[in-house]
């Protein structure tokens, strides 16, 4: 089975032309959170927040809408977790662990968010960027039949990844390297390394 058939990555903000992503303050409130974060939440079937430890300053801040559930935090879902909780969803360096959405989609079409993403790509390994026990629960999910996207743990909201069943996250991923922003990132980021790191100019 190839990584395309279980999971992919978009990114959530554009790419300042040298880094994946443009920088942004843990505080600020981007259009991602309103036009891909807020469509997933509102459709959301259970977001589980990852590896808070207690006594942070980030769960103090954001312990309002998170309870605990067997070692992890869920989030509240009928109240606004967005707006004035930026500082969770874009906290980054391992501050928190990973966040995951769990979606029904009967309820929500994830086609509709894929013209504010960026940067589609298929990547082999999360270990680095996630808590093991949410990707696992991603996995665990699609078996099911349900749709799920993790924001990992050391970098914020620069990108998601995007579980599935198999049927529908190939279908999902053509969309995507079609709908998407910034398609010819990764071409021109391959072209600009020569021997390790040197740049071509």
């Amino acid at each position: 089975m190839s990584n395309i058939q279980k999971h992919f990555s978009v990114g959530l903000l554009p790419s300042d032309g040298l880094r994946y992503s443009v920088n942004y303050e843990s505080e600020q409130h981007l259009s991602a959170h309103e036009n891909v974060i807020r469509p997933l939440v509102e459709n959301a079937k259970e977001i589980f927040v990852y590896g808070l430890k207690e006594g942070s300053p980030l769960l103090k801040r954001h312990k309002g809408i998170l309870t605990k559930h067997q070692g992890k935090y869920s989030l509240t879902l009928n109240q606004e977790v967005i707006m004035g909780h930026e500082s969770l969803w874009n906290s980054a360096e391992w501050s928190r662990g990973s966040i995951v959405i769990v979606i029904d989609l009967h309820k929500f079409d994830p086609n509709t968010i894929l013209a504010h993403c960026y940067r589609p790509g298929v990547f082999g390994g999360l270990s680095s960027s996630d808590s093991q026990s949410a990707v696992k629960y991603c996995k665990e999910q699609s078996k099911k039949g349900l749709f799920s996207v993790l924001f990992p743990a050391s970098n914020g909201i620069d990108w998601m990844t995007i579980f599935g069943p198999e049927d529908v996250l190939s279908t999902l991923y053509e969309n995507a390297i079609q709908k998407c922003n910034e398609l010819d990132f990764w071409a021109k980021q391959a072209g600009s390394f020569q021997n390790g790191n040197q740049t071509v100019d």
